[in-house]
């Protein structure tokens, strides 16, 4: 099993509009202040353009969860936030370890969670990386297994998420050309 460490910067978000994020550049992660418009839908997935900051992000919403998933570019930062309207210990602030497994890489890192202000009773939390072997494993992985602190492990299903992932490359370009 490969094993990496996440380089993670925490934050706490919430869906299609977040709090502002602490990266060096400020520009991991949308805020609630920032624009979006519609790119187009990938695998499943919705590709928004964040007009305020000139990056794009996906957003992966269920009856009962939702994934966010966006690329900086230059491709500095990646971000993947979880969030889901079952009952969990989500406390927001509150800094623990996060574990993911997707296939038979390991990552390990910090997540800072959210709970109680976002909109449509979610919780859950983001994670910000520097490490591209993240992206890279979500794209060719199919399920995904997140474990924070002591909490049961949870599966989630990336379908369709390497196409996401090729749309967010393509339109953080478009943004730049």
């Amino acid at each position: 099993m490969k094993h990496a460490t996440l380089t993670v910067l925490t934050v706490c978000g919430a869906l299609a509009g977040t709090v502002p994020v602490l990266a060096e550049d400020g520009r991991a992660l949308p805020s609630a202040t920032d624009t979006f418009a519609p790119y187009g839908s990938f695998g499943g997935w919705n590709v928004f353009v964040n007009e305020t900051r000139g990056t794009c992000f996906a957003e992966r919403p269920s009856e009962t969860s939702v994934l966010q998933m966006g690329i900086t570019d230059p491709a500095i930062y990646a971000y993947l936030g979880v969030f889901t309207q079952a009952p969990t210990e989500a406390e927001s602030g509150r800094v623990d370890e996060i574990e993911l497994l997707i296939g038979e890489q390991r990552f390990v890192g910090g997540v800072t969670e959210a709970a109680g202000n976002i909109p449509g009773g979610f919780s859950g939390g983001y994670i910000v990386t520097e490490d591209p072997g993240f992206i890279e494993a979500l794209g060719a992985g199919s399920s995904m297994t997140a474990t924070v602190g002591t909490r049961p492990p949870i599966e989630i299903d990336l379908t369709g998420t390497a196409d996401a992932i090729d749309a967010l490359s393509a339109c953080n370009a478009a943004q730049v050309g």
